[in-house]
């Protein structure tokens, strides 16, 4: 069983959060928001093609200086850095009885996963910080790693959605954290 809900960022941008079931007693949800806002890959490369080659034919006409020179390819270099690390959506997969696998997916098609056991997992809550003029609030896993140290595991930092969408994941973490 799906569902969706279009939901925005704290910056403004379009997400979209899809609730995953993966089987009839419930044990198993994803919870995935996928950035919409993200341009597609054709749109970056082309923009960093035409940089290239704007700058390529600028240096054919004009003697360019070397630090001219170094200041444009720090340019180019950065928004192909910002291409390749994107984030195309984030994935909390929720299994009871084994754990939680958080997983981060770029534009490029690289991700990255972290697992927390959950014999680990102490709690899951909606944080709030303040940034300069605003409240942010965030999902977070509260882990307990041995006799008595506690960490605080944020989520979804990159898409980072409204309150209005981490209730609906948060109520979703609960009921499976309820079930153990």
């Amino acid at each position: 069983m799906s569902n969706f809900m279009e939901c925005d960022s704290v910056d403004g941008k379009k997400l979209n959060l899809n609730i995953d079931h993966h089987d009839v007693s419930n044990l198993c949800s994803e919870f995935t928001v996928k950035n919409l806002s993200t341009p597609s890959v054709i749109q970056k490369l082309a923009i960093v093609s035409w940089i290239i080659m704007l700058y390529l034919s600028y240096c054919c006409i004009f003697e360019i200086s070397i630090t001219v020179s170094v200041f444009v390819l720090i340019i180019v270099f950065y928004q192909v850095y910002r291409l390749v690390w994107c984030v195309k959506s984030e994935t909390l997969l929720v299994i009871s009885f084994v754990g939680l696998q958080f997983t981060t997916t770029f534009l490029c098609g690289n991700k990255r996963s972290q697992f927390i056991p959950w014999h680990s997992v102490s709690d899951v809550i909606i944080n709030e910080a303040i940034s300069l003029h605003r409240v942010i609030y965030y999902l977070a896993v509260i882990i307990q790693d041995g006799d008595s140290a506690r960490k605080l595991i944020p989520l979804f930092q990159y898409t980072t959605p409204r309150l209005a969408c981490l209730e609906q994941i948060y109520r979703g973490v609960q009921t499976l954290l309820g079930i153990s």
